[in-house]
């Protein structure tokens, strides 16, 4: 084989290879659904130890002592009973994709922290498919009744309007 047939090889490969990379980052840009299904990376760590920001420090989760973590200082803090509690409508899909995967790849992916779902009309199946496929944490879909998740009457329009603006 000549240099000439390698040398061509290489390039056409590395074309190849750069291509399938822009057309991943361009489809993972445009289509949420794509990038739920093909992240380039999965957020696969450990979740017993995990280190710093800075690199300055390693702590580590003790399930068995109720949730303890310490680092190498002897820093400990308990992991606080709680979970993540959000009103959101199904035409709200891929903004609540996005801000799931925020807190996953930053916080719950140690943590694990359950979800719940809130709503005044029933989620529909593919807004809990693509939510469950967000995190290895338990979801939980409940209603709450139209009356509850509107302003109430009582209220100026105008004011809370007003209000809304200056903030």
């Amino acid at each position: 084989m000549s240099i000439l047939t390698r040398t061509y090889i290489w390039r056409v490969g590395a074309l190849l290879v750069g291509t399938l990379i822009a057309l991943h980052l361009l489809l993972s840009a445009t289509h949420p659904s794509y990038s739920v299904y093909t992240p380039l990376y999965t957020g696969h760590r450990s979740k017993e130890t995990w280190s710093s920001s800075d690199g300055t420090s390693e702590w580590q989760y003790d399930e068995e002592q109720g949730g303890i973590i310490r680092n190498a200082t002897g820093i400990t803090r308990r992991k606080a009973n709680a979970v993540f509690v959000i009103l959101v409508r199904n035409s709200e899909l891929w903004d609540i994709v996005s801000s799931i995967r925020q807190l996953e790849d930053r916080f719950n992916w140690w943590a694990n922290y359950d979800y719940v779902f809130l709503n005044d009309e029933p989620f529909d199946e593919k807004f809990k498919t693509y939510t469950r496929k967000l995190t290895k944490a338990n979801c939980q879909y409940g209603l709450i009744e139209p009356s509850q998740w509107k302003q109430p009457e009582w209220i100026d329009e105008e004011k809370a309007r007003a209000a809304r603006e200056v903030s």
